[in-house]
């Protein structure tokens, strides 16, 4: 079960999509790169680009970001994160979108608003991390102190072309890599 592990809204439960079509971040793994970042969330705007459930967002919000976008490209998935969004109190302080992660960022930079802090945690094995942080360049959506989290698998490269590299962590397979926005880098 899955549940929010500190700030606002603690221990409250969470839903999940039944089946494998979602894979859950691990609460051990959630709570050790939260507490990594933790002094990089209060008052910040964050993106879940492939939310799943919306635990990652809910869990910044929790912990005093201002505000989220929640996206999922899943119609079943955005239910989900629709029902914990207002479960937990956030329907005002939060914007949900079920679109592709290119739509979604689209969307975002329309708003002209930017962000601060990014989870990435797309279905493993298909390149979408490296997709999605090439896009979070290219939109200009990042403010330029942005902080990006991104879950792999062990053995994914995770290109930092834009970003750097803070730190890398292991979890049996699971890889969390939390990235630093660079300044005056060209992507092309």
């Amino acid at each position: 079960m899955m549940r929010i592990t500190s700030g606002l809204r603690r221990g409250k439960k969470l839903l999940s999509l039944e089946g494998n079509s979602t894979r859950p971040t691990l609460e051990r793994v959630k709570q050790a790169f939260f507490n990594a970042i933790q002094f990089e969330i209060d008052g910040k705007t964050v993106l879940d680009l492939f939310s799943g459930s919306g635990q990652l967002g809910l869990e910044a919000l929790s912990r005093g970001a201002s505000f989220c976008f929640f996206n999922d490209s899943s119609i079943d998935a955005c239910k989900i994160i629709e029902k914990n969004i207002n479960a937990c109190d956030f329907a005002k302080i939060s914007q949900l979108t079920c679109k592709t992660h290119t739509e979604c960022v689209k969307i975002i930079k329309n708003t002209g608003r930017k962000v601060s802090l990014v989870f990435l945690d797309p279905p493993y094995g298909q390149s979408l991390i490296n997709d999605s942080l090439s896009l979070l360049c290219k939109s200009d959506i990042l403010d330029s102190n942005a902080v990006v989290v991104c879950e792999s698998a062990e053995g994914d490269q995770i290109s930092s072309v834009g970003f750097t590299v803070r730190r890398e962590y292991l979890y049996s397979q699971i890889k969390i890599t939390i990235l630093d926005r660079s300044e005056k880098v060209e992507v092309r």
